[in-house]
């Protein structure tokens, strides 16, 4: 495969300090694993001694020490899940403007000195930039060993797991993974030559991926046949699902997660009404309908009550697949928009969202208004209209519409309902 990996001088310093990581990639998915008591007071009071974890991190950040004074708070108020209530939401704007604050306070610590920062996509508004040390960038490795047994799924020795990208860039690389039994990670771009042949080849037992991807995947002549399709960042149709988990053979697992929180809980296979939190290292609150998120592990940067923007209900019980604990209903936070097609039927607009991605946009905002009429509303410059103008239109055809219409405006902002961007929209009913 011809593709940028790390620096030849880092390979082994890259893999020996994942290896050492990986003790700690396997207590964490023990910890996922262990059953909540079936009484929510206990299980309340089982995750009380995580708030140590949490104390810890505030007292050691510049940020929540001036807010806690700003406040009259002290982390010894923080005894109880429910004294949470008492300390401030966290947002995307006080990572843009405090975020150097927010971690701990000494940079000459060796978790500090190996950070990174990261950007958020951007899916939940502006990206903002996101510290995580070297935990949390393997993190999801632990994760995914939790979900393969809680699936009942065994991967082989030295397993090949393959991110397939839709994004921009062309990224691609091969790397060991020894936090997950000695394997290998693949990423592979949609947007280079011949993908398929290449994703064929890596003969993966796990693909990550996005809707996006798994739209292109939909639409190929072939496709591999993994144990597990995961796929988060966008809202995921439920007959997409069903159509690659036929195709495969795969169980597709839709999970909630955001660049700056992590993962936050996974769709249940049984109940797919049901998004279960992933206890004892997430916490999730409903405030006024809108998800809270508070991060119960050990990292450089404290997660306190920050707000998601994205609605859902929390509830505590026993789910039909088997699992007690707290689960997210009414989940809302990925926005479904179908465009009416020509042929009748409906249209997933999401299956647009990577199209934007190549082209530095303030903010847009696409419309359906007519059979084959699209208004795009675009915020701040954009240099490249005419391009990104025609790659729509393809895009469009491609879909089903033969002559699609597009009026293109300038504006100086995209209003929008509630804290989430709606960059698709329909006016036009869709077939029912």
């Amino acid at each position: 495969m011809s593709s940028p990996v790390a620096a030849p001088a880092r390979l082994r310093h890259d893999y020996d300090y994942l290896a050492a990581l990986t003790p700690g990639v396997l207590n964490s998915a023990r910890l996922l694993a262990e059953l909540m008591p079936a009484d929510e007071t206990q299980a309340r009071a089982a995750l009380a001694p995580r708030l140590d974890i949490l104390r810890g991190q505030m007292l050691a950040s510049p940020f929540w020490l001036r807010r806690m004074i700003d406040h009259g708070l002290a982390p010894r108020d923080l005894r109880t899940l429910d004294d949470l209530l008492h300390f401030p939401a966290t947002s995307r704007a006080d990572l843009r403007d405090f975020g150097p604050e927010m971690p701990e306070l000494d940079p000459s610590s060796e978790a500090a000195r190996q950070s990174v920062l990261v950007k958020s996509s951007g899916s939940s508004g502006e990206p903002v930039g996101v510290f995580k040390d070297l935990a949390d960038c393997v993190h999801m490795w632990a994760v995914l060993r939790f979900w393969l047994g809680a699936l009942g799924l065994a991967l082989p020795d030295q397993p090949r797991v393959t991110l397939l990208c839709a994004l921009p860039g062309g990224l691609e690389y091969e790397s060991r993974l020894p936090t997950l039994n000695n394997g290998w990670l693949v990423r592979i771009s949609t947007v280079r030559q011949n993908p398929l042949a290449r994703l064929i080849a890596s003969d993966p037992q796990v693909l990550f991926t996005d809707p996006a991807g798994l739209h292109w995947l939909a639409g190929q002549a072939q496709a591999p046949r993994p144990k597990l399709i995961l796929t988060s960042a966008q809202h995921c149709p439920e007959d997409l699902r069903q159509l690659l988990a036929q195709r495969t053979g795969a169980i597709v697992l839709d999970y909630y997660s955001t660049t700056e929180t992590g993962a936050i809980a996974w769709r249940c296979p049984r109940d797919p009404s049901q998004w279960h939190v992933l206890t004892p290292e997430i916490w999730v609150e409903q405030v006024q309908q809108e998800l809270v998120v508070t991060r119960l592990r050990q990292s450089l940067l404290p997660i306190v009550r920050y707000r998601t923007g994205d609605a859902g209900r929390v509830c505590f019980g026993r789910c039909q697949c088997g699992r007690t604990g707290w689960s997210i209903t009414d989940f809302t936070g990925r926005r479904a928009c179908w465009f009416s097609a020509p042929n009748g039927g409906k249209a997933d607009a999401w299956q647009l969202a990577w199209l934007f991605k190549y082209h530095n946009l303030s903010d847009f905002r696409l419309t359906q208004q007519g059979a084959q009429s699209f208004q795009l509303e675009l915020a701040g410059d954009c240099t490249e209209l005419s391009a990104l103008l025609a790659k729509l239109q393809g895009a469009l055809r491609n879909m089903g519409w033969p002559e699609p219409q597009i009026d293109a405006i300038r504006v100086a902002r995209i209003d929008q309902r509630g804290d989430k961007p709606e960059p698709f929209r329909c006016t036009r009913a869709p077939a029912p």
